[in-house]
């Protein structure tokens, strides 16, 4: 993965192809058409909300990653509710994807752990203690660590 992410940009463009999703069920679509795309775009949005939350969890020194936790909790949670949608069965495409639903559910429920964890690591004493816009003592170790090493 990249050294530098920007979880601003990324989850932006993460949450608007999760909203073009839900456009697509609300249009009558040809299902023979977008099927694939539709199922591919779920898989990506899936598979990358994983790897940006994976990167915040073992991020703990990200100066605002209470912040992009509570952002990408809200992500993960539109995300679940898009599924849920799907498996309603009330669009023209989502009756289609029937044979996917188990897969689905798989998902549905590995968002909602996912939003439980985020939920305490936000409500954790450690990131109560620490306002995100001030240096941590680990912070500092670190920076007065590469200073001294230098000069």
């Amino acid at each position: 993965m990249a050294e530098k992410l920007y979880y601003d940009d990324n989850l932006f463009y993460l949450n608007e192809i999760i909203a073009s999703l839900d456009d697509a069920l609300r249009l009558d679509i040809d299902s023979d058409l977008f099927l694939d795309k539709f199922v591919e775009d779920i898989m990506f949005v899936e598979s990358i909300l994983d790897r940006l939350y994976l990167a915040l969890k073992e991020n703990e020194l990200l100066i605002r990653r209470a912040e992009y936790l509570r952002r990408i909790m809200r992500s993960k949670h539109v995300f679940a509710d898009l599924l849920s949608g799907i498996m309603s069965g009330e669009s023209a495409l989502g009756q289609n994807l029937y044979p996917f639903f188990p897969k689905f559910r798989e998902l549905i429920n590995e968002q909602r752990e996912h939003i439980n964890e985020i939920r305490g690591l936000l409500s954790s004493p450690a990131s109560a203690l620490q306002p995100e816009d001030m240096v941590s003592q680990e912070e500092f170790r670190i920076l007065l660590e590469d200073t001294s090493e230098n000069m």
